[in-house]
């Protein structure tokens, strides 16, 4: 008798450690849990988190790559999923968010290199940005920008397509020097045209 609970307890405890499969009877071997299904998703525990540091709304304490979905805006927080690492927690990037941080780490201004300014008509050329009305003149900035790292001449290998190219409205402008025997009353707009 002592050898058949042996042998039980023996293929009982072998059973437990085999993967678990929600939807599916042949779990992958290669995961724990497996989880199968054509019309619905796995729902991740909504959470309302306190702060980027907090360590008690989990019931049990957090432990790395614990993952919740946060509902709550505060403490730097704002609705989204949110990962436990090193004591803080991460929030998962969306491609939007991407962006923004992109955007925000990106200078908004570049060195446009020095440029002849035409005083008469005559001199200018199709698609430089240049304008006259009533004898004032006009170059658009943020076109010559354009112009400028839309035509690329040589790159390095497996570079990216383009280069990318904030809105006119994401750009500072200044003008750093000119000649003033020559100009007078300059004006620069928020979307980058030079008068």
């Amino acid at each position: 008798m002592k050898k058949v609970t042996l042998l039980f307890v023996f293929l009982t405890g072998h059973l437990l450690f085999a993967q678990v499969g929600i939807g599916t009877e042949n779990p992958s071997p290669s995961s724990q849990l497996d989880i199968h299904s054509n019309n619905r998703g796995l729902l991740i525990p909504q959470v309302a988190l306190t702060g980027l540091t907090d360590a008690t709304t989990i019931a049990s304490g957090n432990v790395n790559s614990l993952l919740i979905y946060n509902t709550s805006t505060v403490g730097g927080l704002t609705p989204g999923y949110y990962y436990w690492l090193n004591q803080s927690w991460n929030r998962l990037m969306t491609e939007s968010s991407v962006m923004q941080q992109l955007k925000a780490t990106m200078p908004k201004f570049f060195y446009m290199p020095s440029i002849a300014i035409p005083t008469h008509r005559s001199h200018f050329v199709a698609g430089d940005g240049f304008s006259e009305s009533g004898g004032v003149f006009s170059v658009n900035l943020y076109n010559r920008y354009t112009a400028q790292f839309n035509s690329i001449e040589v790159a390095s290998p497996n570079r990216t397509t383009s280069l990318p190219l904030l809105p006119a409205n994401e750009l500072d402008y200044y003008i750093t020097y000119y000649d003033k025997a020559v100009f007078e009353t300059l004006t620069l707009s928020a979307a980058g045209v030079l008068t």
